[in-house]
């Protein structure tokens, strides 16, 4: 087999491996989302005791935003996360698969 194959093929399984990694970091950030608003409620108890009104604002803001990242993270479907997440690793391992065959037995067939 051709190193452009065996170049695609590691290409795809880059980038298949990226997916899953990426969906693996979207379940665990949805399964942790509770514990993070927790802890951004704590926060704020604390933003509540700065006297500087300006610091105050900007904490806040800083507070807010993060609750609306965990909230977002909320509204997402955990099947349809997993889902992707199974199917891009079984994507990437069959990828692998095919680039140990192709890598490290096609040279042992050309020798005989």
């Amino acid at each position: 087999m051709s190193h452009a194959v065996i170049h695609a093929l590691k290409k795809e399984h880059k980038r298949y491996a990226g997916i899953a990694a990426r969906a693996k970091k979207k379940c665990d950030d949805y399964c942790s989302a509770g514990s993070d608003l927790l802890k951004i409620y704590e926060d704020f108890k604390e933003v509540r005791k700065i006297e500087d009104l300006d610091e105050r604002i900007k904490a806040m803001g800083s507070l807010i935003a993060r609750e609306k990242k965990v909230h977002a993270i909320m509204k997402l479907d955990l099947l349809k996360l997993t889902d992707k997440q199974i199917e891009a690793e079984s994507q990437a391992r069959s990828l692998e698969f095919e680039i140990f065959r192709h890598e490290y037995r096609s040279p042992l067939r050309a020798r005989h």
